[in-house]
């Protein structure tokens, strides 16, 4: 998802890309939740996946925004510091192995 400094304001993507090993992780499933608060959203959700979260400096995440009535809004893309996330160790799949040779 680093692609997306194309789409960003110049000074957030200088500030995100300084770091030579910035990295952003994704996680395209909609099961977050984004509540309309006073200058932006609060946005609370487990991701399920994101390839390379231990290496990530940034995630993005999909939420379904609440226009706190009804009707259902499309999910927006979040961002988030690394320092704003908790990456929950929970892959463990069985025939995943490098061969170290």
């Amino acid at each position: 998802m680093s692609r997306i400094a194309g789409y960003l304001p110049e000074s957030t993507a200088r500030e995100w890309f300084t770091d030579p090993y910035a990295f952003i992780v994704s996680a395209t499933g909609a099961v977050g939740s984004a509540e309309p608060v006073a200058g932006g959203y609060r946005v609370t959700g487990r991701w399920p996946f994101g390839s390379g979260a231990s290496h990530a400096t940034q995630f993005m995440g999909l939420a379904a925004a609440s226009d706190g009535g009804s009707n259902n809004q499309p999910p927006i893309c979040f961002y988030f510091a690394r320092e704003q996330v908790t990456i929950h160790d929970t892959w463990h799949v069985s025939g995943l192995r490098g061969n170290r040779e």
